[in-house]
């Protein structure tokens, strides 16, 4: 019996190095933005290292800070493609823990086991902040449409500024469409 390469084991280990490889790239398009700057403001980088991490709420920390201009010059432009950064639906390998008891000197520990695949639905606050910028034109021309679109799925998570500005039946002077 040995352990050399068989063209099955070849075709298992190509297969779950494609399936790690793909799931990291959801995460790295997602905080390939965040990582590309370098914020002067030594908190703001801090903030900024926290995003290229994937912290979603470093990343709207960010995004505000360029919408509003706080602690580096206003951006909206950026701050548009940082809140759509972590707006959008992502798929991420799924994780359950397992815990694997001591034996002898070694103490029990947690481990992952990746279980399949997850689908998040983005953050309902940086679709919100989006909406709001598109629907007012700041950072890019005006999409009403698109702004409604962004609104829909905030609510949809339980944003409540998002159901309000939805229920209100006007957003940014317009009636929306009714099967938008």
């Amino acid at each position: 019996m040995g352990t050399g390469l068989n063209k099955s084991n070849i075709v298992i280990a190509l297969a779950a190095t494609s399936l790690v490889f793909m799931s990291g790239c959801a995460r790295m398009s997602q905080t390939a933005l965040a990582c590309s700057i370098k914020p002067a403001d030594p908190e703001l980088a801090k903030t900024a290292r926290k995003a290229c991490g994937g912290n979603a709420r470093a990343y709207i920390r960010l995004a505000e800070a360029y919408e509003l201009g706080t602690l580096v010059d206003r951006d909206e432009r950026l701050a548009i493609e940082l809140y759509r950064a972590v707006s959008m639906p992502m798929t991420v390998p799924k994780n359950t823990y397992i815990y694997v008891p001591g034996a002898g000197k070694v103490v029990g520990y947690t481990m992952p086991i990746q279980a399949g695949m997850q689908t998040l639905p983005g953050n309902a606050d940086a679709q919100y902040r989006l909406a709001m910028m598109l629907g007012e034109g700041r950072g890019q021309t005006r999409d009403v449409t698109l702004a409604y679109y962004y609104l829909k799925m905030a609510s949809a998570q339980g944003h409540m500024e998002a159901a309000n500005r939805l229920n209100e039946g006007m957003l940014f002077g317009k009636v929306p469409e009714p099967n938008g």
